[in-house]
């Protein structure tokens, strides 16, 4: 399997759809691909196939980028469908493996940066109101899987920390992105909305459950330039909570 991804892949990074004369192909290539069992694979418990359905979904995406941004131009893809592609990467941005749902990350960026080059306004702006539940999903993807800390951190190699600290640099920078496009304050409201729930579900059960506020409050530190001046829910609750933060785990202090 790893072998057919290298040729989807490199397939669909020598023909992309931004390239005039690739059209024939590129129509060829959409009903293709839509036909491949993902769910399946997805639902599969083996790394080596949800690895080689990712990269090709992912490499899809950033090969037909000018067909998700600009599907009334283009033909080959219309909205829907170019809604549904951007739906099944971020299905693969959840796969378990966060080495996995990282391929992903570039793609994102790619995106979020062209949607911000987009003219006119008005539909920078329709592109904005189509995506934005997919990026608003990214963002709780971001906190509950991609940022959070293994439970077994305390083992980790140094190499392996350093692999992990670089991830978590691409998922802050991908949190980044998306406040630059969406605005800080739809953002920081869905990280303080997931932050009082990962708070509620670690009262009571002692230190249990910890990564998930770490990973609020790292989503916080990293969006820090979006958020208003007179922000006064979830900030408010942060420094309510650093006293009481135990003292023995270094990721949570």
């Amino acid at each position: 399997i790893e072998l057919a991804a290298d040729v989807l892949v490199e397939v669909l990074r020598m023909y992309p759809s931004f390239r005039y004369g690739n059209e024939t192909l590129v129509q060829m290539m959409i009903p293709a691909l839509s036909h491949l069992p993902f769910e399946q694979a997805l639902r599969s418990d083996d790394e080596d196939v949800q690895r080689a359905y990712c990269r090709v979904i992912t490499e899809m995406g950033e090969s037909y980028m000018s067909l998700i941004l600009f599907p009334r131009e283009n033909q080959g893809m219309h909205r829907d469908a170019a809604s549904q592609l951007v739906g099944w990467i971020l299905r693969c941005s959840a796969i378990a493996d966060h080495e996995i749902a990282g391929i992903t990350l570039y793609f994102w960026y790619r995106m979020i940066a062209e949607m911000e080059q987009t003219e006119p306004y008005e539909w920078r702006q329709e592109l904005i109101d189509t995506y934005t539940t997919h990026l608003l999903e990214l963002i709780q993807l971001c906190l509950s899987h991609l940022m959070r800390y293994p439970t077994d951190v305390g083992e980790y190699a140094d190499d392996m920390m350093e692999d992990l600290q670089r991830h978590r640099f691409y998922v802050e920078e991908t949190v980044q992105d998306i406040c630059r496009l969406l605005g800080g304050n739809i953002v920081l409201e869905r990280v303080g909305s997931t932050l009082r729930d990962e708070v509620q579900k670690a009262s009571g059960r002692h230190q249990a459950d910890w990564q998930g506020i770490e990973s609020c409050l790292a989503c916080l530190a990293a969006l820090h330039l979006f958020v208003p001046r007179d922000e006064a829910q979830v900030l408010p609750l942060c420094f309510h909570l650093i006293p009481q933060m135990p003292s023995n785990i270094t990721p949570l202090r």
